[in-house]
């Protein structure tokens, strides 16, 4: 509703014979303002300026181009006038000096007797065509357009070749984006970058003018730099319009000759990538081709109008390729642990010939690899390889291998698994079986008890806890806290044979001061109060002490607490296997026991254990092929190519009594990974956050009004900008999007009002905002409406056609900008709302694209504006338009009313203003001014009263009344027994001895039959349900006694139109609420008998003996 009206005018539009005039102002830029209006006004009439009587019809000011229903129109207000266009200075001479379009009209509200200060400012206009004017009937018509037509300009620039001349062609006429909060990766338009000619025929090594095919001019090639053709760098020093002038050849680079349309590429230092409207506040990660860009080769300029990306090259990025590769990573050195003979051959890919060679004496081969490998990609597995073969059958030897930092990882396997022990045996031996005499028969030697091969298997390392020096004998943990510096030795015991060895401690420094720890190759230091230190360490050569000492940096007396300190030793673990002399027993003859005709038993046979013969291995070939292993170290690896760097590896022979050579051909890390490669590409993106003065919607609307389309600052009405900012502010609201630069300001706005559910309009010359809240109890009501402030017969209903409704509202936000498509498909994010009961009774209803909110990123906005849109388009809803008279011209857009009228039983109908037309009043052509209003109503079920028996009284005064009564107890407050008996929330003081009796009457004048419920209903403004049992019998009275219409007025007695008379069978008014705060008191005390009745001659008087005198 507006404030700024002056109290005289408010005076003069409330008054009842109020005379309106309308004035006009046009402001001419050169003839200055002419003051116009449809009767000669001037000082006389206490006005400053003289108007003239030019104006012979006002038309209607509309207040939308469109449907004044449609949630998106209204912003546009306009009217056609016509002027008299004859006298000596026709008004279209204005015409012959300067332009008419678009000069700026402005439209007052007056009212005769009022001072010009008190006019009130309609709008503000612009004059559009058509314009039109004629000889015949001297007659000019023109159309007046509100102000808010003018924000038809872009809301940003676009990529031209004027402006930025070495632009990628497939980007200029492109639109630099206006950027809103974080609207996440967008893309970048190539601003500057190389130009590509073609070499127009061959050229030797040392020609110095390079003809090209295209106009040098056209494409603004620079004056003066450097290009590439091929390998080569010329720079040149001037150019026509079809060659380059070179000052040298092969810069940087060797001259060579090159054929004819050959590619020339200029070279710049300074490729230059816009990504949206500047300044802005950020732009960071950014990107080529989906992979972060190397810092080193570009800088961002925010500060900057557009905000760009400039690289220092080409835009390159190293990716990952689409095959697996893999890598041979050789070992470089050996360590000082190796003891094998030839260890370098080990390592020399290129000779196969050779191999490094340990043994029994010469057991371990240290290997190390040294150099730094460059990451060329994701690892995806490693392994260990090593290719080896020994120089005969190994049975109980073995190969162990060791990584540092892994420890053990496995053992080499046998020479080769085609290479088997072979046996040869000449026995008589016999099992324990029963055999017949003269059966002959095989003993095959499949189990022989002989230790041929030693199965492999590794011992589990050797843990020993620390013993301390001090003698302590609490064990751990150990707390040691007397000493404000100090050390402690931790002893093991001594082992032989040992493989490799880790420490592991675990202590908590607190504030022990500065703790190092003294072991071989590493002195690791902590600080107190880092926590708990829990580490394993590689010892480098075998110790059977370490020193953990501390400085006295810490608290003197602080603790330091020991929870483990354990040394690991892998030990040589072999079992030196033998190979057993087996012997069968022998029979001394063919001997025939006694007893025994036909069977040899099994006591026959002598136990091997006592006459034995030997079992010998017969002679076995050398292994015939080598073999390799390979020992999976990817999960240590951790996809890091540091790891391999100083990494070493050790082949240790354990003797167990083969004696055998072990010979090691090739060892290396085999690395299978997916390569990263070096692309060129202008595909830039980036993430840009704008400055904080457009992220709100309402300070992005200012934002771009004032930028883009010259508002003014004064131009906005700071109040309702500044009440919905408050609420933006409050349910979180925020933009985070995109606008491309072809979207005219006033699309945009329209944009932003919906995602937003927010109004921009116009208001007496002002630019204001109002938020869309949904059912109108959300705001405050500034008007009750009803029949006297509506022109007579003039109310038309349109209801929401089905087709427009949506009970499902998939909202999708979240816009992927670098994705071509605008669509659903485009955003990476959606909520869902439904309304069950709305899909039951109309069937499923959505709008498809209809809710593709791109300047939404936030999820909980998105719920937020979902459940408002599911609120207001699950139902059809009902639009009203009727004319309200000039009383209602403070009104505006989002405004909530209430309108009471007989016509379709409107009982303080709730709804929202959503346009307010003029149709305007002149003597001229004998019409009155009225506002034209169009208002929208969400929800709105009548409470109906309800009667089982209906009646219709045809008469010309309808008077009801309703009495009730109840007997109540003794010293009883009167309204709580009210309460009791209808259900209202009132209470006031009363004393009431016996009885309760209220009455209420209705009376109205009818100028034709009328439905009770009707009547009733819109007198007594019913908006609450309350049930209300009769306890009397209901009458409804044609004419009333003496007393009920003032005295004198109706003769004594009355006459009944109807009376109910069973009133157990009916309950008359089954929802009924009734507005009693004509009817309160603050104290009544009764004796036997409470009326509620204003006495005699009351409005609320039922008549002679019913009321009695004084109420």
């Amino acid at each position: 509703m507006r404030t700024d009206l002056t109290a005289a005018f408010i005076s003069a539009k409330n008054a009842s014979f109020r005379r309106p005039r309308q004035l006009l102002v046009f402001k001419f830029p050169d003839a200055g303002n002419v003051y116009l209006s449809d009767q000669k006004l001037g000082a006389a009439d206490g006005l400053s300026n003289e108007y003239l009587p030019l104006v012979e019809n006002w038309g209607e000011l509309q207040d939308s181009a469109g449907d004044a229903t449609a949630n998106d129109n209204g912003e546009i207000r306009q009217m056609t006038i016509t002027l008299w266009n004859g006298g000596d200075q026709p008004f279209s001479d204005y015409f012959l000096a300067e332009y008419p379009e678009n000069v700026e009209v402005e439209l007052y509200q007056w009212f005769a007797g009022l001072a010009e200060s008190s006019k009130a400012l309609v709008d503000r206009f612009v004059v559009q065509d058509p314009i039109e004017f004629d000889e015949a009937s001297r007659l000019l018509s023109l159309d007046l357009v509100s102000l808010s037509i003018r924000y038809d300009q872009p809301c940003g620039d676009l990529l031209t070749r004027e402006v930025w001349p070495y632009a990628a062609d497939s980007d200029i006429g492109r639109s630099i984006p206006v950027a809103f909060g974080s609207p996440g990766r967008i893309p970048a338009l190539k601003a500057k970058t190389t130009q590509r000619l073609r070499l127009k025929g061959s050229i030797l090594a040392g020609t110095m003018v390079l003809p090209v095919y295209e106009n040098l001019n056209d494409l603004l090639f620079p004056i003066s730099g450097t290009v590439l053709i091929e390998e080569e760098k010329i720079r040149y020093s001037g150019r026509t319009a079809s060659s380059l002038t070179v000052i040298q050849r092969g810069y940087l680079s060797s001259a060579v000759e090159h054929l004819d349309k050959r590619e020339i590429v200029s070279v710049i230092g300074d490729h230059t990538f816009v990504l949206c409207a500047g300044p802005v506040a950020s732009v960071a990660n950014v990107m080529i081709e989906g992979f972060p860009a190397p810092a080193e080769i570009y800088t961002v300029r925010t500060d900057l109008n557009p905000a760009r990306v400039i690289f220092s090259e080409k835009p390159w990025v190293k990716k990952f390729g689409e095959s697996t590769r893999f890598l041979e990573m050789q070992f470089d050195g050996v360590t000082g642990s190796n003891t094998a003979l030839q260890p370098s051959y080990a390592y020399d890919a290129a000779d196969l010939a050779t191999a490094a060679c340990i043994k029994s004496g010469n057991s371990v081969l240290g290997l190390i690899q040294a150099t730094v490998n460059r990451n060329r990609g994701e690892i995806l597995r490693a392994y260990l390889a090593i290719e080896h073969w020994s120089s005969g059958k190994i049975l109980a030897d073995f190969c162990e291998v060791w990584v540092s930092g892994v420890g053990v990882v496995g053992r080499l396997s046998r020479p080769n698994p085609n290479d088997e022990i072979a046996l040869d045996a000449d026995v008589d031996v016999d099992h324990g079986h029963n055999h017949e005499i003269g059966g002959e028969h095989i003993h095959n030697f499949d189990q022989p008890t002989v230790a041929v091969a030693d199965p492999t298997h590794g011992h589990e390392a050797t843990v020993q806890g620390a013993v301390i020096t001090d003698g302590s004998t609490t064990g751990m943990p150990l707390s040691i806290g007397t000493y404000g510096s100090g050390s402690k030795t931790f002893y093991f015991a001594g082992h032989s044979g040992i493989l490799s060895q880790r420490l592991h401690v675990r202590f908590d420094p607190f504030d022990a001061g500065t703790v190092t720890l003294s072991i071989p190759g590493v002195n690791p230091t902590w600080v107190p109060h880092t926590g708990v230190v829990d580490q394993w360490f590689n010892m480098s050569s075998f110790v059977t002490s370490v020193i953990i000492s501390w400085t006295g940096s810490g608290v003197v007396g602080g603790i330091i607490r020991f929870f483990e300190v354990t040394l690991e030793t892998t030990k040589s673990g072999a079992v030196t296997p033998k190979v057993t002399g087996i012997t069968g027993s022998a029979l001394n003859g063919k001997v025939k026991n006694t007893g025994v005709v036909n069977v040899k038993n099994s006591d026959d046979v002598k136990s091997l254990a006592t006459a034995n013969r030997v079992l010998n291995i017969k002679a076995q070939d050398n292994p015939s092929r080598t073999v390799v292993n390979l020992f999976d170290l990817t999960s240590h690896v951790n996809f890091n190519w540091g790891w391999f760097t100083n990494r070493e590896v050790r082949v240790i022979y354990a003797n167990a009594g083969d004696a055998k050579a072990v010979y090691i051909l090739h060892a290396f890390f085999d690395v299978e990974y997916v390569p990263t490669e070096v692309v060129y590409s202008d595909e830039v993106t980036a993430e840009v956050t704008s400055l904080s003065d457009c992220i709100r919607p309402d300070l992005a609307i200012q934002k771009l009004l004032t930028t883009r389309a010259g508002v003014a600052a004064a131009d906005f009405d700071s109040a309702s900008f500044a009440a919905i900012g408050t609420k933006f502010a409050g349910r979180g609201y925020r933009l985070d999007g995109l606008i491309e630069a072809d979207v005219t300001v006033r699309e945009a706005i329209k944009r932003i009002c919906y995602q937003t559910h927010s109004r921009f309009f116009t208001s007496g010359g002002k630019l204001k905002m109002a938020l869309r809240e949904g059912h109108p109890a959300s705001k405050p009501v500034s008007r009750q409406l009803t029949a006297d402030n509506l022109q007579l017969r003039s109310i038309s209903v349109s209801r929401q056609p089905l087709r427009e409704i949506s009970n499902r509202v998939q909202l999708f936000f979240k816009r992927d900008w670098t994705a071509s498509d605008s669509s659903t498909a485009g955003f990476l994010d959606s909520v869902t709302r439904e309304d069950a009961g709305s899909i039951s009774r109309f069937g499923l209803k959505a709008k498809a694209d209809s809710y593709n909110f791109d300047l939404i990123r936030d999820a909980g906005m998105a719920a937020k504006v979902a459940d408002f849109y599911l609120m207001t388009d699950a139902w059809p809803s009902t639009f009203y338009t009727f004319m309200a008279y000039l009383n209602q011209f403070d009104l505006e857009k989002e405004d909530v009313i209430e309108v009471s009228a007989a016509f379709n039983q409107m009982n303080k109908v709730p709804m929202v203003l959503r346009a307010m037309d003029r149709v305007f009043g002149s003597g001229k052509s004998s019409s009155i001014n009225l506002v034209r209003i169009v208002a929208e109503n969400l929800f709105y079920i009548l409470t109906r009263i309800s009667r089982d028996d209906a009646v219709l009284i045809i008469m010309d005064t309808l008077s009801t009344m309703i009495v009730q009564a109840a007997e109540h107890a003794e010293a009883m407050h009167a309204v709580e027994q009210l309460l009791t008996l209808l259900d209202l929330n009132r209470s006031d003081a009363a004393m009431v001895s016996d009885a309760l009796m209220s009455i209420w009457e209705i009376r109205l004048q009818l100028a034709e039959a009328i439905n009770v419920a009707v009547t009733l209903n819109t007198d007594r403004s019913i908006s609450r349900n309350d049930t209300v049992s009769m306890e009397d019998f209901p009458e409804f009275w044609h004419v009333y006694g003496a007393g009920s219409g003032g005295f004198g007025q109706v003769p004594f007695g009355g006459l009944s139109a109807w009376r109910h008379k069973s009133p157990d069978e009916l309950s008359i008014f089954e929802q009924l609420i009734v507005a009693l705060s004509a009817l309160r008191t603050s104290s009544v005390v009764v004796s036997d008998t409470l009326l509620f009745s204003s006495g005699f001659g009351g409005k609320l008087s039922s008549g002679f003996g019913v009321s009695p005198f004084g109420g």
